[in-house]
Order: C-alpha cells, then structure tokens, then sequence
C-alpha cells in the first residue's frame, strides 16, 4: 500500500507527503509525553477514565461516548472489523487505508463512486444518490483527503439521514477536520450520535499536534457501539505517553481556550494561499482546499524529480479516481513552502530546457 511518510525507502530532506500541523508541537504536549515517560513501568488505565474524560470535555459529549486508541488507523480497523460489512461503500478518492481495513474482514463486495474532476472533485448530492440499497457500511473522510474539500454540512446531514433509513453503518473520519475551514466547535455531536445510531466518528491528534511518532486516535459513537468496539481492540491500546499527550492537546482545543486551533488555520491559510499562488505560476494545476494538504496535477514528473533533490511528495497517480500527474502536498512552514516552490521552479526549467534540446536534436 503507498502511503506518504516514507522516509526510510528514500533520503528525504522535507517531507510534503505527511500532512501534519505547519505550527508544530505545543510545549505543553511535549511536556505531557516527557511526563508520560515518566511513568512507562507502569501499566496504562485499562478504562481510560481521565484520558476520556479530557476528550468529552474537549468535544461535549459524555465520556461513554468515546474510545481513544494507537491513532486513527486502529480505530478505522477495529470499526470496520466490529461492523464486518459485506458490500461497502467507497467515495473515491479518497484514503487508502480503508481499504486495507475492508480487506483485513475480507468485504466481498465494494461499490465505488466517484467524485467528478470536471467539477473539482467537490463532494455533492449527486454522489449520495449513488449508494445502492444493500450496502451496510459507507467510509466518508470530512475534509475529503486527499482532496481537501469539507463536505458541505447541508449534504453530510442528507447522506447521514440516508443511511440511517437504510440502516447503513458510517465510519467518518474526521482525522484533518480541526484542521480545516469546516470545523465547528459548537456542532452537536450528541444530536448526531442519537439521530445515526450507526454512525462511528474517527479523530486524529497525531496530524493535529504533528506528533505521527505517538499514535493518538479517538472515536466517539453511542455507548453500545464503544462497548462493542472496547471487545475488539487490544487491551492497553493507547500508551502512557500518548494518554498524557491526548489529555494535554485536548486542553488546547476547548471552546474556552480556541488561541491554538485559530493560530493554526491562520498560519495554513497563508502557506496555502501562497502555495497555490505561487505553483499556478508555474504553470502546475493547485487545487482548491479547505485543509491543509491540497490536490496537484502537472505534466512534469514532479514526484520523481522531486526526490532527487531530497523532497518527498504524496504520489497518486495509482490512486483510484485520479491518475497520471496527481499528487498531494501538505502545507508545511514558509520555509520550507519555499523550497518547495524553489525546486518545482528548478524542475520546470531543466525539463523546459531538455525539451528545447531533445527538439532541436530531432529537427537534425
């Protein structure tokens, strides 16, 4: 499976394939891991008692309502393999790692839709009227990743009503969506948890708080799916560090103390406005995005040409709805987002001049 963030097959000097906060680290999480270490001869609370109650008082709801665990990808596993569906149903594109959950439960059967290039891969109510009236399991990502575009709530809330009705389970990830133009921190999940009592919502502090090292994944669902979700996952699934560092960042997103989510967005807006500016420049097709990664088309082997100068990007071109010449880039820091810009331009100029060179040799 291609995922980004592979670092150990490569000599990578920036990596622009992992999307992770551009603001970096908050010293009091850093300081909550130290803490943790601290105490790593000791076994973590099987029951998670102050770790979920941090994350209820961060995202309002209950703290029967959540699970925390070994980062968003356990959490998608463990889910798919509580609800064990026989015909999925995928939004396409979109993360691959779904599909290696639907595999691991050996899904016999998946539907893909497809989100429409020549509508900028936007996620619309035409998509929803494509889930046929058998599948029993729908995988969303809100941003769309590795698109960047929040669904619009209007078309969430019409796509969840409708599953609900044909009783189908929905895992939506919500993994960059703290990170994103979409996120409301006065939406009422607990009105969503008893109108979609199959509905499993993932969240991510790892891309959160850049911290990809220490796993840190939530779920929230109705107490009678986190019970059955708890029979699954392994025990002491979350380690001390990552229990003190969940319940450190979790401070820092509260709707009393927002200064970190805001300082964030603003830093990624710049880098993105700049980013996008700057690679339209060049000639390089930067699509709209509400996150902070953003979807890429070019005719240069930007991915390969890339690496040779130490820079790693998000390949897609075997990515299912899109093709030769994607790629996804993350919004990193200014410097770095110039450097990016610096040996795209690089590129582009070496490649121009070997076309003039190869054509000139091939009027001879």
């Amino acid at each position: 499976m291609n995922h980004g963030g592979d670092i150990y097959s490569h000599k990578v000097n920036i990596d622009f394939s992992v999307s992770l906060n551009p603001m970096g680290t908050p010293d009091l999480v850093q300081e909550a891991f130290v803490r943790g270490l601290a105490h790593m001869s000791e076994y973590p609370d099987l029951e998670q008692r102050e770790l979920r109650l941090a994350l209820s008082k961060a995202d309002g709801v209950p703290p029967m309502y959540i699970r925390a665990g070994n980062g968003a990808s356990e959490l998608i596993t463990a889910v798919t393999a509580l609800v064990r569906p026989k015909h999925a149903v995928l939004i396409e594109p979109s993360f691959t790692g779904y599909r290696h959950a639907l595999d691991s439960v050996n899904c016999t059967r998946i539907t893909e839709l497809y989100l429409k290039e020549e509508k900028g891969f936007c996620f619309d109510e035409e998509v929803s009227e494509g889930i046929p009236e058998d599948a029993d399991m729908l995988f969303l990502t809100n941003p769309v990743n590795p698109t960047g575009y929040n669904i619009p709530k209007h078309v969430l809330s019409a796509l969840l009503d409708k599953c609900s009705e044909k009783e189908i389970s929905v895992l939506l990830d919500e993994s960059f969506l703290l990170l994103s133009d979409g996120y409301d921190p006065f939406r009422d999940l607990m009105g969503m948890m008893y109108r979609h009592d199959k509905l499993f919502i993932v969240r991510s502090y790892t891309k959160l708080f850049a911290s990809p090292g220490i796993r840190m994944g939530y779920v929230i669902s109705l107490p009678r799916n986190i019970n059955a979700l708890c029979d699954i996952l392994p025990e002491w699934n979350v380690s001390v560090v990552s229990d003190y560092g969940m319940r450190a960042g979790s401070e820092q997103i509260t709707k009393e103390n927002f200064a970190f989510l805001r300082d964030s967005m603003n830093l990624i807006s710049d880098g993105k406005a700049y980013l996008r500016s700057e690679l339209r420049n060049l000639g390089i097709r930067a699509y709209e995005s509400d996150t902070l990664y953003m979807l890429i088309r070019s005719e240069l082997p930007l991915y390969e040409k890339l690496l040779e100068k130490g820079i790693l990007i998000r390949d897609l071109k075997d990515h299912p709805g899109l093709g030769e010449g994607f790629a996804r880039i993350a919004v990193r820091n200014e410097e770095d987002n110039r450097s990016l810009v610096a040996a795209i331009k690089e590129i582009r100029d070496e490649m121009g001049e070997y076309q003039t060179g190869r054509h000139r040799e091939e009027k001879l």
